[in-house]
C-alpha cells in the first residue's frame, strides 16, 4: 500500500475513483478513461506490478494498431489516430498548476513520427498547450500556442527501460505578457534537473484559444495518443497501395493544415502494421507548489 504524505496529510493510492479531487494528492484517484475515443480493450489499460517506480502497483497503457475509437462528436479511425488516454478535467484559468509523474517506456518501444505521452488542453482548443511526446528519436516538450515550438528533452533510448521523473510547471494566464528574464509561464524538470529551454517566458494559453473555450474547462491526459499515423505506415509499407492524401486542418482559429497519406489507415492494408506501444506510469500528482507533487522532495520529507 502507498501513503502519501502532503502538507501534513496522507493520501492511501489504493482507493481508486474517489468522487472528489486532491490537489497534489494521486490524481488517478479522479482520472478516468472517457467512453468516446478511446480504445477499449482490457489491455488498453490495467493496474500492473511489471513495472514499478514505488509501492506494488503502477498504471500500464498499451496500445496496438487499428485500437482506435469514435464517438457522435469524433472518430479517431476516419481521422488517422488512435489512443489510449486517461484525463483529469478542473477549472483553473488563471492558476498555477505543477505535474509531477514518473514515467518507464517500454524497452521495445518503437521508433514512430509521433507519440504523445502527456499533454494539457483547454476545452474546444485541437491545440495542446503542452505535450510531452516522442518525435522519431527524439523526445521533446511542444508549444502548440507558441509556434509548434519544440524543446527537447532527451533521447527516445533513454526513456526506454528505466524510470525517468518528471515535472511539469505550467501559469495557466495570458494576461501577463512577456516574463522578465529569469521569470517562465513554464519549468520542466527531468530527474530532479531543470531544462532551461522549457522555460517559457511568453504565455503558452492564448487569447484564441481562451475566446473559443465555452467553459474554460482545462484538461491533462496521459497515456497513448498517436497522431497522422498513415504517414508511419506509408513510410514503412512492403506493398504498394492505393490511399488518398489527406489535409488535416484544425476547424480552431489556428488554420493549420497537417497532410498525411491517409484518413483512414485502417482500412489499408500497408503490407506492415503499427508496432505494440507500452508504457507504465507511477506516482502521478497534480498540485499548487513543486513540493506537493516532486516524488524526490516528498521521499525526503517522509524519510
Amino acid at each position: 500500500m502507498k501513503i502519501y504524505f502532503l502538507k501534513g496529510l496522507s493520501f492511501l493510492a489504493p482507493f481508486l475513483f474517489l468522487p472528489y479531487l486532491i490537489w497534489g494528492g494521486v490524481i488517478n484517484e479522479k482520472t478516468t478513461i472517457p467512453n468516446s475515443v478511446n480504445h477499449k480493450a482490457d489491455h488498453n489499460y490495467k493496474n500492473s506490478d511489471i513495472e514499478v517506480r514505488l509501492g506494488e502497483t503502477s498504471q500500464r497503457f498499451e496500445l496496438k494498431h487499428g485500437e482506435c475509437g469514435q464517438d457522435i462528436y469524433w472518430d479517431d479511425c476516419s481521422n488517422d489516430r488512435q489512443r489510449v488516454e486517461r484525463e483529469i478535467v478542473w477549472k483553473g484559468i488563471n492558476e498555477i498548476k505543477w505535474f509531477g509523474f514518473s514515467i518507464y517506456v517500454d524497452k521495445d518501444y518503437p521508433t514512430l513520427n509521433k507519440a504523445s505521452w502527456a499533454q494539457s488542453k483547454i476545452h474546444n482548443w485541437r491545440h495542446p498547450i503542452w505535450m510531452l511526446q516522442a518525435n522519431g528519436i527524439s523526445v521533446n516538450l511542444t508549444f502548440n500556442s507558441l509556434g509548434q515550438r519544440n524543446c527537447y528533452v532527451g533521447k527516445l533510448s533513454s526513456f526506454k527501460g528505466q524510470w525517468n521523473d518528471i515535472l511539469i510547471k505550467t501559469e495557466y494566464s495570458f494576461e501577463g505578457g512577456k516574463k522578465e528574464l529569469g521569470e517562465s509561464y513554464t519549468e520542466f524538470y527531468l530527474n530532479g534537473e531543470k531544462i532551461k529551454k522549457c522555460s517559457m517566458r511568453y504565455p503558452v494559453l492564448t487569447k484564441d484559444a481562451y475566446k473559443e473555450s465555452g467553459n474554460k474547462d482545462l484538461f491533462f491526459k496521459y497515456g497513448i495518443y498517436n497522431s497522422h499515423i498513415s504517414n508511419w505506415l506509408d513510410k514503412n509499407k512492403t506493398k504498394e497501395v492505393d490511399a488518398k492524401e489527406w489535409k488535416d486542418t484544425h476547424e480552431d482559429s489556428s488554420g493549420s493544415v497537417i497532410s498525411s497519406k491517409a484518413k483512414n489507415p485502417f482500412e489499408v492494408d500497408w503490407g506492415v502494421k503499427v508496432p505494440n506501444q507500452v508504457v507504465y506510469f507511477d506516482e502521478m500528482r497534480i498540485g499548487n507548489s513543486r513540493e506537493s507533487v516532486d516524488i524526490n522532495l516528498i521521499n525526503k520529507a517522509v524519510d
